[in-house]
């Protein structure tokens, strides 16, 4: 009964989750997939926010039992709060500069967006440490 409720409660995180990024800009789903990140214990719930090769690749270089580390070093890695300091927009490819607005260990981020079934999502991001 426990694993059930677990698992409607997680696929309504994820039905949420494309139905929030549908109609944003780069920009705005970028910081709600952020905004996510940070405040979620699971992978499970970035998932809508990535593109359908990025989740592979994560898949494909963590086996099941490091996903969770894999996570929380994810997680971890990124500031607190950020700000998109520059959006560029390349038909189907969108490049965001960010920065963080939070005292944090890095300087700057980049992350590269795509457009998959009419939705801005997550293809990669990098933070740079000073």
């Amino acid at each position: 009964m426990k694993a059930r409720i677990k698992l409607l409660i997680i696929g309504l995180i994820m039905l949420n989750g494309v139905a929030a990024t549908a109609n944003k800009t780069p920009s705005e789903a970028y910081l709600e997939f952020h905004s996510v990140l940070k405040n979620s214990f699971s992978d499970q719930a970035i998932w809508p926010y990535y593109t359908e090769a990025a989740r592979d690749d994560f898949e494909q270089r963590f086996p099941p039992a490091m996903r969770g580390r894999a996570f929380y070093i994810m997680k971890s890695s990124a500031p607190s709060e950020v700000a998109v300091q520059q959006e560029v927009i390349e038909g189907s490819k969108a490049t965001l500069i960010l920065l963080p607005t939070s005292t944090s260990h890095v300087d700057q981020g980049e992350a590269i967006m795509r457009l998959e079934n009419g939705n801005w999502k997550l293809e990669k991001v990098t933070w740079r440490v000073p």
